[in-house]
């Protein structure tokens, strides 16, 4: 799983088709404004998380539902 900053402001993702493999091509926008680039990070069950600051200077997260490779990413959230 691969995340950048996108031209409108918010954050983009790409998934490769398998461990190993190559990215779909295809960037997932999953809105929200940010700021600078995203952070990513693992947890030692496999879920991925993602981070990024807002333009209303919040720190954001999503992270997966399940902890496995093509789970969904949660709604963007604010960390307090």
């Amino acid at each position: 799983m691969a995340f950048t900053g996108n031209g409108t402001g918010g954050q983009s993702t790409s998934r490769q088709n398998n461990p190993d493999g190559v990215y779909q091509g295809t960037w997932s926008d999953l809105g929200a404004v940010q700021i600078g680039q995203p952070a990513t990070g693992v947890d030692r069950k496999g879920c991925v998380y993602s981070f990024a600051m807002t333009d209303a200077g919040t720190l954001t997260v999503r992270d997966q539902a399940t902890c496995t490779g093509d789970a969904p990413l949660s709604r963007s959230r604010d960390i307090e």
